[in-house]
């Protein structure tokens, strides 16, 4: 079921059990949940919230910069890499040269072999 249909059960049911007790606070005269509940974590909220922008406040713009540059170029290579060593049509493409193809083909002839197939691979796409 989508998201938003547990989203309006939810609600709904907190919705219900809000109305159920204001209407017996309403009834009896007296708050129960809710006042006795924020007196008792009103510190506490403020002094996570001070915390928390306290602890914000350290953080420098150009380290996470650097931080998300970094990462990203790792994201970069790792897909570069699977791509090389999962691709059908360029794995010889990106293979290093053997002695044995430099003194059968020689090596230019050996690297616009390898350019030409990829180039054909790529028309037939």
């Amino acid at each position: 079921m989508p998201l938003a249909f547990w989203f309006f059960i939810f609600s709904s049911l907190s919705l219900a059990i809000m109305v159920g007790l204001r209407a017996f606070e309403l009834k009896n005269g007296y708050k129960i949940l809710e006042a006795n509940f924020v007196k008792k974590t009103d510190v506490m909220v403020h002094t996570f919230f001070h915390l928390l922008k306290k602890q914000i406040s350290r953080i420098s713009i150009r380290g996470s910069y650097k931080i998300i540059c970094n990462a990203c170029n790792k994201i970069k290579n790792a897909i570069i890499n699977f791509k090389r060593n999962y691709d059908s049509r360029q794995p010889k493409f990106f293979i290093k040269q053997t002695k044995n193809d430099i003194t059968k083909n020689g090596s230019a002839s050996f690297f616009l072999k390898n350019v030409s197939d990829y180039r054909d691979s790529i028309r037939k796409k």
